[in-house]
C-alpha cells in the first residue's frame, strides 16, 4: 500500500497518494511512515490543521522524529499567525482575553526563538562574546584625518 501511494505521488496524484497513505496507516497502525508522508504533503499543500494531526500521529509512534516535530511546530505557528491576523482584521484583538493570548504567544516565541526572531529583524545576529572575553580594540585609522577647516573669513 505504501509503495502504491508513493507511485501515485510520483505520478503527481497527490489526493490519491493521500488516500493510499491513509489506507497504509489503517493497515499497519504501528508504522509512522504513512503518517509522516501525509503530514509532509498536507503541510506542502497549506493544510496546516491536517498536517498537525498527521505529525502528532507520527510523534505518538516515534517521539524523537525531527521531521514530524518540525511540521508540527511550523504548522502551529502558521495557524496561530493566520488566526491573529484574522482577529486583528475583525477588531477582535481588542478584547483582553485575545490580547493576553497574543502576549503569551509572543513571550513563548521570544523564549524559544529569541527577541530578534520575534521582532522580525532579518539581519544576521552576532551573538555577544562570552563573559570574561575582552572586547577587541578598535583598529587605528589607516588614513590621516584631514586638518580642520578654518571657517574664519578674517584669517
Amino acid at each position: 500500500m505504501l509503495r502504491n501511494a508513493e507511485a501515485q505521488l510520483s505520478a503527481g496524484h497527490v489526493e490519491q497518494a493521500l488516500v493510499g497513505f491513509n489506507a497504509a496507516s489503517q493497515a499497519d497502525p504501528t508504522r509512522k511512515e504513512p503518517w509522516l508522508r501525509s503530514a509532509q504533503l498536507q503541510f506542502d499543500a497549506g493544510n496546516y490543521g491536517r498536517a498537525i494531526v498527521a505529525a502528532e500521529e507520527v510523534l505518538k509512534r516515534d517521539p524523537s522524529d525531527k521531521v514530524a516535530d518540525s511540521v508540527l511546530t511550523v504548522s502551529g505557528l502558521r495557524v496561530a499567525s493566520k488566526s491573529l491576523a484574522r482577529l486583528q482584521g475583525n477588531g477582535a484583538l481588542s478584547s483582553s482575553t485575545a490580547q493576553t493570548e497574543a502576549k503569551n504567544l509572543v513571550r513563548s516565541l521570544r523564549e524559544t526563538m529569541g527577541n530578534d526572531f520575534v521582532s522580525g529583524d532579518d539581519k544576521p545576529v552576532r551573538p555577544p562574546p562570552p563573559k570574561g572575553t575582552p572586547r577587541p580594540k578598535p583598529k587605528p585609522a589607516t588614513t590621516p584625518a584631514a586638518p580642520p577647516k578654518d571657517d574664519n573669513p578674517f584669517n
